[in-house]
């Protein structure tokens, strides 16, 4: 394919959609069978130095951008299903890939380039504030809040990056507050969504299908 390299034009255009989706423009509510739409970009200019131990320095930059547009309806106070599609752009990526499948293309998620969806599942929200669980595909992060929230355990798509979590997460309310989390993910054999460093491999059958146990107070 064709390298991506986005004109002026281009880019204000990408501003233009972004802004207007974050304005939370809906074309109906999504509580009671009613779709409605939203939409998020996040965008800035990257630049940065190295010098290496041998003392030989290098520059880049580039302009980095992420555009997600979402379409969601509820059949009711309780039920809803959700869509979301999601892209990563630079002004130095190396081509454009539209995808829909289990794993990305490299182990810290979606390259600059990719299209596919980041969010694709059934949730479910108990009365008074109670259990909450979705199925399929969906965002999971446990961070310290902060100017720049980390994640120790699982942060999806962070910064400009696009990842997803592939499974199940239910979500409990416990005491005083607290609520538990459980989420299964499954993960295909040629990588995962979310992030995955090496040693990790998924090859085995066996290695595939992983738990995380969480408890958090908010």
């Amino acid at each position: 394919m064709r390298p991506f390299l986005p004109s002026p034009t281009m880019t204000m255009v990408l501003l233009a959609t972004g802004l207007a989706a974050s304005s939370g423009a809906t074309a109906a509510p999504a509580g009671d069978g009613g779709w409605a739409f939203s939409g998020d970009l996040r965008a800035g200019y990257f630049a940065s130095e190295r010098t290496a131990r041998t003392g030989v320095e290098s520059d880049e930059d580039a302009f980095n951008a992420r555009l997600r547009l979402a379409v969601e309806r509820g059949f009711n106070d309780h039920w809803r299903v959700r869509t979301r599609l999601a892209g990563r752009f630079s002004s130095e990526q190396d081509g454009s890939d539209a995808y829909l499948r289990a794993w990305a293309p490299s182990r810290t998620g979606a390259a600059f380039g990719d299209v596919t969806l980041d969010e694709a599942y059934l949730g479910y929200q108990a009365p008074d504030d109670g259990p909450r669980f979705k199925v399929g595909r969906f965002q999971t992060g446990f961070t310290v809040p902060g100017v720049a929230s980390k994640g120790l355990d699982r942060n999806d798509s962070p910064n400009t990056d696009i990842n997803w979590t592939d499974g199940v997460h239910v979500d409990v309310p416990v005491a005083g507050g607290w609520r538990g989390h459980v989420i299964g993910q499954y993960r295909h054999r040629k990588g995962s969504g979310s992030v995955a460093h090496a040693p990790l491999d998924f090859s085995d059958r066996d290695s595939r299908a992983s738990v995380f146990l969480g408890l958090e107070n908010r």
